[in-house]
């Protein structure tokens, strides 16, 4: 199979915009969550969910509050551990605070 000049440079700018667009889009990254606002806990599924953008404003006895659960540990927390925000799985289209927390939190497996 030979390859021509003009197929080949169409292959190679296909290729680098194919891989910019992953760099750009690609959950967790800087770039993805500085441009998602913050999620409120105000909104509907924050309040459903008992979300709070600091677990130390969780109140006392919370049954669902485990030590140590905050976002940045949790399975839905799209960043990494140290990122102090990041997109969650599930607020689409918003970041929260690494040390946030909801009743929807299950620890990340290692």
């Amino acid at each position: 199979m030979s390859c021509n000049r003009r197929q080949f440079i169409k292959s190679a700018g296909s290729g680098a915009l194919a891989l910019a667009v992953v760099a750009v889009a690609r959950p967790g990254t800087s770039r993805a969550q500085d441009a998602l606002p913050l999620l409120g806990e105000d909104e509907p599924t924050a309040r459903a969910l008992g979300y709070v953008d600091d677990v130390a404003k969780v109140p006392a006895g919370e049954p669902l509050l485990k030590p140590d659960a905050i976002c940045a540990n949790c399975l839905h927390y799209k960043g990494a551990e140290t990122d102090p925000v990041a997109p969650c799985a599930l607020f689409p289209g918003k970041a929260v605070p690494a040390r946030a927390w909801c009743k929807a939190w299950v620890i990340k497996p290692a």
